[in-house]
C-alpha cells in the first residue's frame, strides 16, 4: 500500500482508499488506452501482426474474400448486354465510339418544340 500511516478514524480510512483506488483505475485507464486496439492501429499494422492475432486476422481475410466476391459478381456480367439494355442517357441514345456527333441543337429549338 502507500507509506503513509493509515488513520484511525473509519471514516478517513474509507477516504483514502477511494482516493488510492481512484488513482490506481486512473492509471490502469491510461496503461489500457496506451494498448487498446484502435481502427487507425490496425490500419497501420503490418500484415505479420495482424496473423499473430487470430481476431484480426479472421477480419483481415473475411474482408479480402468479401472483396473478392463483389469483383468476382462484378466480372461475371456482360458488358455489352448492359449498354444496349439501358441508354445511358434519358435525352438520345448512346452513339458508337468514333460515329460522327451530330450537330448541337441550337437553344431556340429546345424551348420551341412542336405539341406531342
Amino acid at each position: 500500500m502507500d507509506n503513509r500511516r493509515m488513520s484511525t478514524n473509519p471514516l478517513k480510512q474509507a477516504a483514502e482508499l477511494l482516493e488510492r483506488s481512484q488513482q490506481l483505475l486512473q492509471v490502469a485507464n491510461v496503461e489500457a488506452a496506451v494498448h487498446a486496439t484502435t481502427t487507425a492501429r490496425v490500419r497501420r499494422m503490418p500484415t505479420a501482426e495482424l496473423r499473430r492475432d487470430p481476431v484480426l486476422w479472421a477480419a483481415y481475410t473475411r474482408g479480402w474474400d468479401d472483396r473478392t466476391a463483389v469483383f468476382r459478381r462484378a466480372t461475371n456480367v456482360n458488358p455489352t448486354t448492359a449498354v444496349t439494355t439501358r441508354s445511358r442517357s434519358l435525352r438520345r441514345p448512346a452513339q458508337p465510339a468514333g460515329a460522327p456527333r451530330p450537330p448541337p441543337t441550337p437553344p431556340s429549338a429546345r424551348l420551341l418544340r412542336p405539341p406531342p
